[in-house]
C-alpha cells in the first residue's frame, strides 16, 4: 500500500472555557492530544470517552464530533492537534479504508505525543521534516486501525471524483462512469463511506479549497478552482463542513 499526504495542518489550542461543547464535522482525519484539562468525546453518536492529559482522540474525515471541554483545577485547557488528508494507492483516503478507535490506545500515546511535540518544534519551512513526522503519525494510526472490506466500485468512484472535482460532476455522471443505477450508487456510498455521493463530492472539493486557502488563494478563486460555480453555495458547504466561513479559515490560517 502506497500512502501519500495531500494535506497537513498542525496547531496548538488553548483558552476553551470550562463546559464548552463543540459539535462539528471536518473534512480531514484529525488527531487531537489533550495537554491540560480533559475532553469528553463522542464520535458519530458512539458512547463518550474521557480524554485526559497525555491521551488523544481520533476523528475520521466527515465524522460528527461531539466534544465537551473541561479545564483543569487552574481553569486552563490546552491541546495539540493535527489534520491529515492521506490517500492510499492514489484513490481512497486512509479513513475510508480503515476504521479507528475513538481513543488512541494507551500503548501508542507516548509515540503520538512525541510526533506531535516534534511537529510543534519544527518551523513551517522545514517541509521534509514535518512530512516525515506526519508519516510517523500515519504509521501509529495504522497500528491501531482495522481494515474495512474492499469495494472496487467505490475505489473507481473516488478516483473519478478526485480527478474531476473541478468540473460540474453530477450523480448521473457517476452512475454512467460506474454503469450502475442511482439506487445502487447511493447504497454503495452509504454502506462503505456512510455518506451520499453529493456529500462525498463536496467533501473532496472543500478539502482542496481549504488547501488553496491555506496557501493564500482568494476565496473566490478557491471556489472556482474546486468546482463551485455558486459562491453562496460554496460558503454554505464550507461553513457546514468546517464550522467557519472560507474567509475566516483563510485569515486564521495566515495567522498561524
Amino acid at each position: 500500500m502506497h500512502l501519500s499526504i495531500e494535506f497537513l495542518h498542525f496547531s496548538n489550542g488553548s483558552g476553551a472555557p470550562d463546559g464548552w461543547r463543540d459539535v462539528k464535522r471536518l473534512d480531514w482525519l484529525s488527531v487531537v492530544e489533550c495537554l491540560r484539562g480533559r475532553y469528553i468525546y463522542s464520535c458519530n453518536g458512539s458512547p463518550a470517552v474521557t480524554i485526559n492529559p497525555g491521551e488523544a482522540f481520533i476523528a475520521p474525515a466527515g465524522a460528527l464530533q461531539d466534544i465537551l471541554h473541561r479545564t483543569d483545577k487552574d481553569g486552563i485547557f490546552e491541546c495539540r492537534y493535527v489534520f491529515i488528508d492521506a490517500v492510499c494507492d492514489g484513490s481512497r483516503r486512509l479513513d475510508e479504508l480503515y476504521s479507528f478507535p475513538s481513543k488512541l490506545p494507551d500503548g501508542l500515546s507516548e509515540a503520538m505525543h512525541n510526533c506531535l511535540l516534534r511537529l510543534n518544534e519544527l518551523p513551517e519551512s522545514s517541509y521534509c521534516l514535518r512530512m516525515s513526522q506526519a508519516y510517523l503519525i500515519l504509521d501509529i494510526l495504522l497500528r491501531c486501525g482495522t481494515r474495512k472490506p474492499d469495494c472496487p466500485a467505490i475505489d473507481t468512484a473516488l478516483h473519478y471524483i478526485r480527478s474531476n472535482y473541478a468540473l460540474p460532476i453530477t450523480v448521473a455522471d457517476l452512475c454512467r462512469h460506474l454503469a450502475v443505477s442511482e439506487a445502487t450508487l447511493f447504497r454503495l456510498f452509504r454502506r462503505h463511506l456512510h455518506c451520499t455521493p453529493v456529500s462525498c463530492i463536496n467533501s473532496v472539493r472543500i478539502s482542496m479549497a481549504a488547501r488553496l486557502l491555506l496557501n493564500g488563494c482568494s476565496v473566490e478563486a478557491a471556489a472556482e478552482q474546486c468546482g463551485f460555480n455558486n459562491s453562496a453555495y460554496f460558503y454554505r458547504v464550507f461553513r457546514s463542513s468546517t464550522g467557519i466561513t472560507p474567509g475566516q479559515y483563510r485569515r486564521n490560517s495566515s495567522a498561524i
